[in-house]
């Protein structure tokens, strides 16, 4: 065989794998391109920040309600069950404790509705934020009919034990706060733990199981994706379009309880200011929530 045909054949491999020996994986799989966050001006939808604890007897009635707003106001109302201070033994993580300590919570069930201040109980020396829980419902009805300046939408993907987060915010009008001064926020929740948790039975008797005395958690705070004060999102003028895709990494277990990839939970949602500002900004303003929603989430 000659040199010359030696090399013709070798150019033919060389050239075939070139180009059938490609990279075939996604940069972005399952999210897609282009804008799929609204553009129309939205009202508010409600974020409730519920602190709890499992030795809390009356907090099971509280989850009762939170649950029961969020079949009322479908598609508007999230909520997060945060397990933090002295009545919560069990499933605290840092950035729990950290937020209320910022929001001053010291009884419980106490909520905080779109980080607005509401000074009804700050006279009995609960904070300038807390909320109880026969209160919310009123709350929510007044946050969902604000308008807001900024929508936002969310998407997602778990593939292994990674997961993918895109972010789109539209602001509909320019922004009450100065550049930069938005921040977006992500967080994991998860449903379905079962354990303790007192006055289950009582005061929330669909989620007790009366063979293994156990209570079914759910949306509770696994993970705060971006941080406590999340990730200033910059430019916050009207017509603005942000985007982002975030990762993280799901650990098998977070505070002893197992992380179950089905079971969980993806809530993005648009402050203004941050926690770490909660107690140093003035009577007027507040680290509020302007839009809150729940992403869309696949398992690969």
């Amino acid at each position: 065989m000659s040199k010359i045909f030696i090399k013709i054949i070798f150019a033919l491999v060389l050239t075939f794998f070139l180009v059938n020996c490609k990279d075939d994986s996604p940069t972005e799989p399952a999210l897609g391109t282009g804008t799929f966050v609204s553009t129309t001006a939205q009202n508010q939808n409600v974020l409730l920040e519920e602190y709890t604890g499992v030795y809390c007897s009356y907090c099971p009635d509280g989850h009762r309600i939170a649950d029961s707003l969020a079949k009322v106001h479908q598609g508007k109302f999230f909520h997060i069950n945060i397990h933090a201070g002295s009545l919560s033994a069990f499933y605290t993580i840092p950035e729990g404790e950290q937020l209320r300590q910022a929001f001053s919570i010291t009884a419980y069930p106490g909520g905080v509705v779109n980080r607005q201040k509401s000074y009804v109980y700050a006279s009995m020396g609960y904070g300038d934020y807390f909320t109880m829980r026969g209160s919310w419902k009123d709350y929510s009805k007044e946050m969902t009919a604000k308008s807001a300046y900024a929508n936002i939408a969310a998407k997602a993907e778990i593939v292994g034990r990674t997961l993918t987060i895109k972010v789109q915010i539209y602001f509909t009008d320019d922004s009450k706060v100065s550049n930069g001064e938005n921040y977006v926020n992500i967080v994991l929740l998860q449903n379905n733990i079962w354990g303790t948790q007192s006055g289950g039975d009582e005061y929330y008797s669909a989620m007790w199981n009366d063979n293994t005395q156990k209570y079914r958690h759910n949306n509770m705070l696994r993970a705060m994706i971006t941080g406590l004060n999340g990730e200033s999102i910059g430019a916050n003028t009207k017509g603005t379009l942000y985007e982002k895709i975030f990762t993280y990494d799901i650990p098998q277990k977070i505070s002893n309880e197992d992380v179950v990839l089905k079971d969980l939970v993806v809530l993005a949602f648009v402050t203004e200011k941050t926690p770490a500002d909660a107690n140093t900004l003035p009577s007027t303003q507040s680290p509020v929530v302007i839009n809150v929603c729940k992403s869309s989430l696949s398992i690969k």
